[in-house]
Order: C-alpha cells, then sequence, then structure tokens
C-alpha cells in the first residue's frame, strides 16, 4: 500500500461453491483468529472498504486478503481490489509485483490492467 492511499475496496463475488470467509491484515498472512478485518457469512458478495476512519485505518504496508472455504466445497471467487487514488506506476517501471498464492488443491487467475491493456497470469497448485 503506498503512504498516498486514501482508500482501499476489496470486492469479493462468489462464482460457484460456497460459503466463503474473507480476511484482511496487515504485515502478515491473515487467518480467523488474527484478522484485522473479516466477513463470516453465506453471502455472495463480500465489499470491505478500509480508509482513514476505519478501526485500525488504512496505512502503507503489505496488506494480506484471504479467502478460506469453510466447508466441504471448492470455492471459486473472483476478487477485485480497488486503490483511490489510483495506484500511478512511474513511465519507466519495468515491473509490478504481486502474490497469488494457496494452500490447497485448485488454481487461480490474475487478472490485471497496465493502461488500456489486460493481462492474465495464472496460477496452478
Amino acid at each position: 500500500m503506498p503512504a498516498n492511499a486514501a482508500g482501499l475496496q476489496i470486492d469479493v463475488g462468489l462464482t460457484s461453491g460456497g460459503p466463503a470467509h474473507f480476511y484482511v491484515q496487515k504485515d502478515a498472512p491473515p487467518w480467523f483468529n488474527n484478522a484485522l478485518f473479516q466477513i463470516q457469512n453465506n453471502d455472495i458478495t463480500h465489499t470491505l472498504s478500509i480508509d482513514a476512519t476505519s478501526n485500525p485505518p488504512l496505512t502503507a504496508g503489505r496488506w494480506y486478503v484471504g479467502i478460506q472455504a469453510p466447508g466441504p466445497q471448492d470455492v471459486d471467487f473472483n476478487l477485485t481490489a480497488t486503490l483511490s487514488p489510483q495506484l500511478t506506476l512511474p513511465m519507466n517501471a519495468t515491473r509490478m509485483e504481486y502474490t497469488l498464492v494457496g494452500n490447497g488443491p485448485g488454481d487461480g487467475d490474475h487478472l490485471y490492467r497496465w493502461g488500456s491493456a489486460t493481462y492474465l497470469a495464472e496460477f496452478h497448485q
């Protein structure tokens, strides 16, 4: 999270399976017993907004998002993170780092936009 970030909105939409629990933590991967923010319900869509008025507030550093399928079913979902103000990378930027990991069977796809182009990165386990 850059120092000038004013807000972060994270949307998780289940596409099949479920339910899914949603956790957010700063500085370490989240789990149900240490997450700063958590949503544990059977809703199809989860939305979390974090800003300077949140408890705790949005601050610079690394934030982690975790999704857990508490039942026996696999869970398919779309996750969208929206940062405000919009992140602007320097013109000479050569890379952007992110991490997509899993601790069970399955795979994930990461779709991101750079300018007007859209790219897909895949994760398989």
